[in-house]
């Protein structure tokens, strides 16, 4: 496995008025320690569906995360198929998975290191100037998705949402709610500039677009994923990973990622 550690230094924050407001909640310039300039900026309002460059080309975290982040030393993995194949005895063993200690010198665990790559796999598909990757989160979250092209990121928390057990009648869509809404008990601070990623081996049918609907206003993160299990074994293993985005109308953006048995490729398509 290859590590790759890049420190940032000399933060220079400032704002920039608009007359937009949500353009408005900031816009950060630095200096990494490898001498080229990083920023992010929130998208302009009113343009029309979101998409993987409006969230990754301009990922926002409130001012005071951003300033930690500025001055700390992050660990940025350089290969993803690599780390990918070395995931394959955790994600072919559920319970290790599932509950297994952190994952090398990266401090996640696994099934969170796993749902951040597939997101990135997602990224780069849709973009592949985004170039992401992903980074330890020196605050102690679970990991940062890092824009490689020019330094933006997202801060990720993670919730898992288990297979059903004898009797268990819940639906998937109301599993990830009951998921989210746990979470979001610990309160707006908490999830104040991070997305939640949902780890769903949940069993059943569900609906992104009506799941999303649901969540409007009932959750302080910036945003929610939901990376679900679709089939696991045999000739492949299957993930859906859904943006659950529909303030603008639109449907919310979703991925089918599929992986070899054997871990040394995959193919991404967007489903919707």
């Amino acid at each position: 496995m290859i590590w790759v550690c890049f420190g940032v230094r000399k933060p220079s924050a400032y704002y920039r008025p608009t007359a937009d407001r949500e353009t408005r909640k900031a816009l950060c310039l630095l200096q990494t320690g490898c001498g080229h300039s990083v920023f992010w900026l929130l998208p302009a309002a009113g343009s029309s569906k979101p998409t993987f460059k409006d969230k990754l080309a301009f990922s926002v975290a409130n001012e005071k995360r951003k300033q930690s982040i500025m001055k700390a030393h992050v660990t940025r993995i350089r290969d993803l198929n690599m780390v990918l194949k070395d995931l394959e005895p955790r994600v072919k063993a559920p319970d290790f998975l599932r509950r297994g200690r952190p994952f090398g010198n990266f401090g996640l665990l696994p099934r969170e290191l796993l749902a951040n790559l597939l997101i990135c796999f997602a990224g780069n598909f849709e973009d592949p100037k985004n170039r992401l990757t992903v980074c330890t989160d020196p605050l102690g979250g679970d990991g940062l998705i890092y824009n490689q092209n020019h330094g933006g990121y997202i801060s990720t928390e993670h919730v898992f949402v288990p297979a059903p057990i004898d009797g268990d009648a819940q639906s998937v869509e109301n599993k990830i709610l009951a998921a989210v809404a746990h979470k979001n008990k610990k309160g707006s601070r908490y999830a104040s500039g991070k997305d939640l990623v949902v780890f769903s081996e949940a069993i059943g049918v569900w609906h992104p677009n009506q799941t999303a609907r649901r969540l409007i206003g009932h959750h302080s993160f910036e945003n929610v994923w939901v990376v679900h299990l679709e089939r696991a074994g045999g000739q492949e293993y299957s993930y859906c990973v859904v943006w659950l985005e529909v303030s603008r109308g639109n449907a919310a953006p979703a991925w089918r990622i599929r992986i070899a048995n054997d871990f040394k490729a995959f193919t991404v398509e967007r489903i919707q």
